[in-house]
């Protein structure tokens, strides 16, 4: 995963149902910033996972400590933005 780069926000997001939650708001620019930008390969649990573009890797638990939220709240968020689409 690069660690550089940016990303850009459309203006359209301050009307977004995400925007109205904080916390909504907060896992999913994470997701963005975590999300890888080109195609690649990484090894994980021992075996090589080939990525596209827009995909991570993340457990609960680790994300839960990054963001500093509880894992039922970060697994509610991610079940959020799954219905969101």
């Amino acid at each position: 995963m690069a660690q550089n780069g940016f990303i850009t926000l459309h203006r359209k997001l301050l009307q977004s149902s995400v925007f109205e939650d904080a916390e909504l708001l907060k896992v999913w620019i994470w997701c963005l910033l975590r999300a890888n930008h080109k195609d690649c390969e990484v090894v994980h649990a021992k075996q090589i996972v080939p990525l596209k573009r827009g995909e991570f890797i993340t457990g609960r638990f680790s994300a839960s400590e990054e963001l500093f939220l509880s894992e039922k709240v970060f697994r509610n968020r991610i079940e959020t933005l799954v219905r969101l689409g």
